[in-house]
């Protein structure tokens, strides 16, 4: 099935799959992230994080 518009659109369209894969448990970035020094980056931090990259990424989508 093809998406409408240029490919460049469609790539971006598909871009909120790649982030989904984390969604469900922030700590698995967490981890990586503390293991090299970044305490500050918690699971809370990164799911406010993700949640505003995936609205982007729906918002310029639309």
């Amino acid at each position: 099935m093809a998406l409408p518009g240029s490919p460049e659109k469609a790539s971006r369209c598909l871009r909120p799959l790649d982030a989904l894969a984390f969604a469900p448990d922030a700590e698995k970035v967490a981890v990586s992230w503390r293991e090299v020094g970044r305490a500050d980056l918690t699971p809370g931090l990164l799911t406010r994080r993700l949640e505003r990259y995936l609205q982007t990424l729906f918002d310029r989508c639309t």
